[in-house]
């Protein structure tokens, strides 16, 4: 049990908040701090009824003083950080400077530079691992769905169902019905479509061109489906953290619009990153197009489902066999109860189990680390308790078509 400080009133927040205040003997009191006091009080209102004593608090974490006399004033011995990653080395000072324990749910591939997969700001939070262990406080970085759970599934079969693990292909899945927007609301997303999709190949980082890697599968509850090679930061995580795993792919689908729409831009010459004069200003054409694309509010599309698909294959008992590990999501279910998205329900559920169980000591090691220095078995039973669950299916091993021709995809 744990007094708590939740810094960021974000969309999140509604699933993990709701779920603490459930059980004294994960929190005793909590804090709900935002810029925005008030939607913090209007989310108080909401739990009236919940045991545990809730509180808010107005902050400007940029005003460093302010914050930690805030901070000092409720005294929390845990702070979940909800706020957007670039804010993640800033909150791990108060955490370190107010001797609280810390997590947050930054996700492998929010970086401080959208163009540099590598300079991934996870890395920086694990620089912080000597202070904290200095000062016997755990911290937990980069508890999401992903890597955090996807890849406690792998470690969690590899313990459980086989003897060794040869290779893993990742489906990142979707049946809802976006728009043209969707795909251009992340200069991230735009950027992986148009470069080298890399996959780890034995133990090395290998290179396909941008939609050439492909595989056809029929998928549980999604269809038949066409999914595509692209790079994801997961592929470092695995090198970092299971590296007896030496194959790994991580596939995503796209609607044929917008792999249209991709192409196009690119022919002509809006995904440039070298900059031109425009009027005397200076700006490339990728970054022109990240300002004027129409943004959606939310991804969330209330029709279809999302989900993931996990094919492993490895030695069970002496003889090679492919298994595939799938759970999906409704996505009108979520965006009705939650207000937001398949994608940050998964996320929200992965924080939430880990928040749980350093609330009640059962993560407590002292220093930086990800989900992966942990039992993965008990990050997996709270998600099952959450309603995420993943199902298994023998299936034949992920067979790959490289193509020079334009990409095709296969409608729903």
């Amino acid at each position: 049990m744990k007094k708590v400080l939740v810094i960021g009133c974000t969309g999140i927040a509604k699933l993990i908040i709701p779920a603490l205040c459930k059980d004294k003997s994960y929190v005793s009191e909590i804090c709900i701090a935002d810029t925005d006091k008030k939607m913090c009080d209007e989310f108080k209102t909401i739990l009236s009824a919940s045991p545990v004593r809730v509180v808010t608090a107005g902050v400007d974490i940029t005003n460093e003083e302010r914050t930690m006399l805030m901070v000092k004033i409720f005294g929390p011995e845990l702070i979940i950080n909800l706020m957007p990653a670039q804010y993640s080395c800033v909150l791990m000072e108060l955490a370190l400077k107010t001797k609280a324990s810390y997590i947050d749910s930054t996700l492998f591939f929010e970086t401080k530079n959208a163009s540099s997969v590598e300079d991934m700001l996870l890395s920086k939070q694990f620089s912080y691992f000597t202070r904290f262990r200095g000062e016997k406080l755990p911290a937990l970085v980069g508890c999401s769905f992903n890597p955090a759970a996807i890849t406690s599934l792998i470690r969690f079969a590899m313990s459980n169902t086989y003897d060794s693990i040869s290779s893993v292909d990742i489906f990142d899945m979707n049946s809802g019905k976006g728009t043209a927007a969707g795909i251009m609301d992340s200069s991230f997303e735009m950027e992986l479509l148009t470069e080298p999709a890399k996959y780890l190949e034995n133990g090395k980082i290998e290179t396909y061109q941008p939609l050439k890697g492909k595989t056809v599968r029929q998928i549980p509850g999604f269809g038949k489906r066409t999914m595509y090679v692209l790079s994801n930061p997961i592929i470092t995580d695995f090198i970092k953290e299971i590296p007896e795993v030496e194959n790994v792919r991580w596939f995503s689908t796209f609607k044929k619009e917008y792999l249209g729409i991709i192409k196009v831009l690119e022919k002509v010459g809006m995904l440039s990153r070298t900059p031109v004069d425009v009027g005397g200003v200076k700006i490339s054409p990728f970054d022109y197009l990240n300002k004027v694309m129409p943004k959606e509010e939310s991804k969330a599309t209330g029709k279809g489902s999302s989900g993931i698909g996990i094919v492993i294959t490895g030695i069970i008992k002496g003889k090679e066999q492919t298994n595939m590990f799938y759970a999906s999501v409704d996505n009108s279910m979520v965006l009705e109860k939650y207000g937001f998205g398949s994608t940050e329900y998964l996320d929200a559920v992965t924080m939430l189990a880990g928040t749980i169980l350093m609330c009640t000591d059962k993560w407590d090691k002292a220093g930086v680390y990800s989900p992966n220095a942990y039992d993965p078995s008990l990050l997996m039973d709270i998600m099952k308790d959450q309603g995420i669950e993943f199902a298994v299916s023998k299936v034949a091993p992920v067979s790959m078509v490289v193509e020079e021709e334009e990409p095709e995809d296969i409608e729903d």
